[in-house]
């Protein structure tokens, strides 16, 4: 079977638009990881509680700790993938990473 170079090109395209999609979808979770970071900080003002962080940034977290956690535990279902935190029980997030996170 010979395959074209219109079919590369349409084949191309398809996963550009994949890899498109996936990189908005990543942008929105980050930006919605970052607001509901900022709402658990104010929580923790309210509370009293000062926070000592490793990384300010979720991104910056993401590359230097999250990445390479060995606390992290994956649950995969046929939609999605959640991490869990072997340390706290509870779903790995920024905010509360023992990581990344000490109250002063």
């Amino acid at each position: 079977m010979k395959i074209t170079n219109e079919q590369i090109y349409k084949k191309l395209e398809e996963i550009t638009q994949v890899l498109d999609k996936l990189k908005q979808e990543e942008e929105e979770l980050i930006h919605k990881e970052e607001e509901i970071e900022m709402e658990e900080e104010k929580l923790l003002k309210l509370l009293g509680k000062k926070v000592n962080r490793k990384h300010e940034s979720v991104l910056e977290w993401t590359k230097e700790i999250w990445q390479n956690c060995l606390h992290k535990k994956s649950h995969m279902t046929e939609k999605k993938i959640d991490f869990l935190c072997k340390k706290t029980g509870n779903t790995c997030r920024f905010v509360d990473c023992p990581l990344n996170r000490e109250e002063i």
